[in-house]
């Protein structure tokens, strides 16, 4: 048996022809020995790469930052409170940092500790992936799962590049988080998203993740995305003096599931309001209003215990794609 993937992803274990199980799997050096069976994840961007995998039934347990919709259900936690996570009962815990207090009395309580790097570009988002999945499903069925999932959302992204207006003109942009000079810069994710919808990071040659007043007057950029609070800075720029200054969900340089791709579409709709143009009229309308599909709405049937069919071997084929069903 060959399982194949992309040459810059990671994969699957193989050995003697034949598939190695699921586990135990190493990751950055930490030993995860069988499949973890209640997770808590301590930062919103991990929380938001388990829920682009499908992988959330998994998770017990959430930090404060977790603020996704769909994670409301879960107990919510500081990420330094050790106490309240280790009295959950949790068995692994994922994070993007963790102090050394912290994790030491995590692992002296039996939970495993599994900290990720952030992503900061195409290869490196399906190695996030991988490692989220082999980590949650195992290292081959889970992180298969994590590249398909990271590849698909790049996927998407290259469908939106296809779609960028042809200029002959640079377009300019950049990201800035506050007041004190962070912003996105060229070592983070945040800057290739914005490649792929036709724009240029006047700050992709920094990497500090800084940039000072004197960065921003010189490269003038045609647009700035900020934060609410830096809307109303920078009078001078060209940017402001045009109107092309946006706020937007501060979770969009951030969090790195689905939001990467939510992101890409509300940039760029932004950057290019031709695109959002339209004469239809479902466009245009207020949500509620406007006139019902022609296609019918499925129709869906409820299973039973005992049952069997074609609809039956349907549902278990689908969760065994999501991993619910090993």
């Amino acid at each position: 048996l060959v399982l194949s993937t992309a040459a810059c992803s990671q994969p699957a274990n193989v050995e003697s022809g034949a598939m190695t199980p699921d586990y135990p799997v190493t990751i950055n050096e930490v030993t995860i020995d069988a499949k973890p069976q209640k997770v808590a994840v301590l930062s919103g961007s991990l929380a938001d790469v388990v829920l682009a995998m499908g992988y959330e039934t998994s998770l017990a347990l959430a930090s404060e930052d977790c603020t996704q919709s769909e994670l409301e259900v879960l107990t919510k936690v500081s990420a330094t409170d050790s106490a309240s996570i280790i009295s959950s009962g949790v068995d692994l815990v994922l994070a993007e940092s963790m102090d050394d207090a912290t994790r030491t009395a995590l692992e002296e309580a039996g939970i495993t500790v599994l900290v990720l790097n952030r992503a900061t570009n195409r290869e490196d988002f399906e190695r996030l992936y991988s490692e989220v999945g082999s980590a949650l499903n195992g290292a081959s069925t889970g992180s298969t799962a994590g590249i398909q999932a990271a590849q698909k959302i790049f996927s998407s992204l290259d469908d939106l590049a296809r779609l960028v207006p042809e200029s002959s003109t640079v377009v300019t942009a950049c990201y800035i988080s506050d007041l004190s000079g962070k912003a996105v810069t060229g070592n983070e994710l945040g800057s290739v998203m914005m490649s792929y919808i036709g724009l240029t990071n006047v700050f992709k040659g920094r990497t500090d993740g800084t940039f000072t007043y004197e960065d921003l007057k010189l490269s003038d950029p045609t647009m700035i995305f900020c934060t609410e609070e830096v809307r109303t800075q920078y009078a001078e720029l060209s940017a402001v003096q045009n109107g092309r200054v946006y706020a937007i969900d501060p979770h969009y340089m951030e969090w790195q599931g689905n939001t990467v791709y939510n992101a890409a579409i509300d940039m760029m709709g932004l950057a290019y309001p031709e695109l959002t143009e339209s004469s239809e009229p479902s466009v245009t309308m207020e949500l509620g209003t406007a006139e019902p599909s022609a296609t019918p709405a499925p129709e869906y049937t409820a299973l039973a215990q005992g049952d069997e069919g074609d609809a039956v071997l349907a549902m278990q084929e689908r969760l065994a794609e999501l991993g619910y069903l090993t």
